[in-house]
This record gives structure tokens, C-alpha cells and sequence, in this order.
């Protein structure tokens, strides 16, 4: 196998191992100007200790991109700031 093939299987099977071990785990997320918000006391470790997301005033900030995979995964729910459920 060609050294890029391998590489790519590497990040794949790391983003698979990833997401399993997120699976059962469910949030919510508040849309806002730099990403997706979640309050701290939701079980957001989980998903932090995975390497999503950046600690932001005692909150987790996910960016577009990984709320975007987290949401179509089933692990997370956004909501805009009137309470309205966001879909992409």
C-alpha cells in the first residue's frame, strides 16, 4: 500500500475509534459566532477528551466542523439562541 493510503487509513480508523467511544453520549449545543457552546454541565469530558472542542470560559467550544460531524453522528443537538432546534 502507498504511503498516503496509509496515512489516511490511519486518520480514518483514528476518527472511527473516536466516535465509538462517544457513541451513547448525547448534548446539547447553543449556535454561536465562533462555533457551538457547551455549558459545562452537560458530560462534555467525553467529548473533549477525544480532542473535540477548546475550553472556553468554563465552557466547551466546538468549531463548525466538529459539530457539524458530532450532529450528523446523533451525538449532539444545536439550538440558535430562541431555543430553536438547528439543523445543517
Amino acid at each position: 500500500m502507498k504511503k498516503a493510503a496509509l496515512c489516511w487509513l490511519r486518520v480514518y480508523m483514528s476518527e472511527k475509534e473516536k466516535v465509538s467511544s462517544i457513541s451513547g453520549i448525547r448534548v446539547k449545543g447553543l449556535l454561536v459566532e465562533k462555533g457551538v457552546r457547551i455549558s459545562k454541565n452537560q458530560n462534555v469530558d467525553e467529548i473533549s477528551s477525544r480532542g473535540y472542542g477548546v475550553a472556553e470560559n468554563n465552557e466547551l467550544l466546538l468549531t463548525f466542523y466538529e459539530a457539524l460531524y458530532l450532529l450528523g453522528k446523533g451525538f449532539l443537538e444545536v439550538e440558535d439562541e430562541k431555543g430553536k432546534k438547528v439543523d445543517f
